[in-house]
This record gives C-alpha cells, structure tokens and sequence, in this order.
C-alpha cells in the first residue's frame, strides 16, 4: 500500500490536488441560471485542476497538438525515460521530467528517439525560449493573462489552444477557457445553434464563465465526454 507522509502531503499534495480551493462556491457560481451547466457539473462533481510544474505543462501540451492521449502519454514516457533522471523508490523505478538546459543541449536526431514527429522541434524551441530568456517562466508567473499569452505564441508551436492549456493548467489562469475541436462541438451542441468560429465560442465563454472559464470548461468536458456530445 502506497502512503505519504502529512509533511509530503502539505507540501506536495495539497497545492498539487488543489485541495484549498472552495469549489462549493465556484460550482455555486457556475449553475446560477445555467441547466448546462448544473448538468455538467452533476455529472463531473469531484473534478479539480491540478497546479503542474510549469515547464513539463508547456512541453507537454505541444506534443498534444494533433494527437491522442495514448500517444501523448507514450512520447512523454520516452522522453523522460531517454533525457530524465533515474529515481528508484520503493522498489520501482521512474523518471524525472527533464528541464529546458538538457532538451536544449539536444538535436534534433536525439529527440528522434520519442518519435514525437514534427513537434521535435517545437519541444526545441520552448527550451531554447526558455534557457536564452526569450521565455521566462518566472516572469509568466507574474504577468496578466493576456501578456502571459502573447509570450506564450511567441514560441514557435505554441498557438491559441495550446497557450490557453498552458494558462490553465500551468499557470493557474482559471479565466482561461481552451477551445480544441471537441470543445467547439460541445459548445455548440449546448450554447449554438449550428456552427461558430473559434472566436465567437471564445468570446462566449469569456462573457458568461469570466474568471471561471476554466472550471467551466473541465465539466463541460468530461459531462459531454460521459454523455458522448458532439463524439
């Protein structure tokens, strides 16, 4: 049986599972005149936003451009398994993440070994951002939403999608609501009628979730993944 210690877990697993966060009252808020969402959050009530490491969520979510989780997870597997340090703990072995300085020290046919395809190079690029400055993960931390994004697409392979994931899920940007091709066709089965462009669905969702885009975006998800809307 696995087991952490009460020092691990306040200064590890309570931050990591945002476990101090109110989300009766964010859940309050988000059904307020809204059935979709009462629905929505019905049916995903125990979700929560994890707070990750900032850099392993930017490498993370560029290779989840065009692709699917089981192949997401196999690349960042290989990736830490080939690049990462080995930790032996309890008997099991596992990998770290490894940090801009050493991805950037790589080329391109060292990567080759994650068979990430074309994302090599945007995994290359955000570190070279981050180890020359261009990309400071310290000064995202600090910087409004929008700035944080601009700084974010100035990365080659970091577009619209992948910068709001990024907010989100590694910056703690709740007001960040990510709109990939699911998202728009869940959007559209529940607040459309028909289609609408990616804007429109964005500026929709900023206008009726604000600050709690993101926590609207999470049970919108997994109610329409449950319910297999707009599969």
């Amino acid at each position: 049986m696995l087991y952490t210690s009460k020092e691990d877990f306040d200064g590890i697993w309570r931050h990591f599972l945002d476990l101090d966060r109110d989300y009766g009252a964010i859940k309050s808020r988000l059904r307020q005149n809204d059935e979709i969402m009462r629905s929505a959050i019905g049916c995903g009530e125990g979700i929560r936003i994890l707070n990750q490491e900032l850099w392993e969520t930017v490498v993370s979510f560029i290779i989840s451009a065009s692709n699917n989780i089981p192949r997401i997870k196999g690349i960042i597997e290989r990736l830490c398994e080939a690049f990462g340090d080995r930790i032996e703990y309890r008997g099991n072995t596992y990998y770290s993440f490894p940090d801009a300085e050493t991805i950037n020290a790589l080329s391109l046919s060292d990567l080759a070994v994650i068979r990430a395809g074309f994302r090599d190079k945007y995994i290359k690029a955000a570190a070279e951002a981050v180890v020359n400055g261009d990309l400071s993960l310290d000064t995202l931390r600090s910087m409004p939403t929008p700035e944080a994004k601009k700084a974010l697409m100035s990365v080659k392979g970091i577009g619209n999608k992948v910068s709001d994931c990024i907010l989100l899920f590694g910056l703690g940007r709740a007001d960040s609501f990510p709109v990939d091709v699911w998202i728009k066709r869940i959007m559209e089965y529940c607040y459309f009628d028909g289609e609408q462009p990616i804007k429109v669905i964005s500026e929709f969702a900023e206008n009726k979730f604000g600050a709690l885009g993101g926590y609207a975006q999470q049970y919108l998800f997994f109610y329409a993944r449950e319910n297999k809307i707009g599969a």
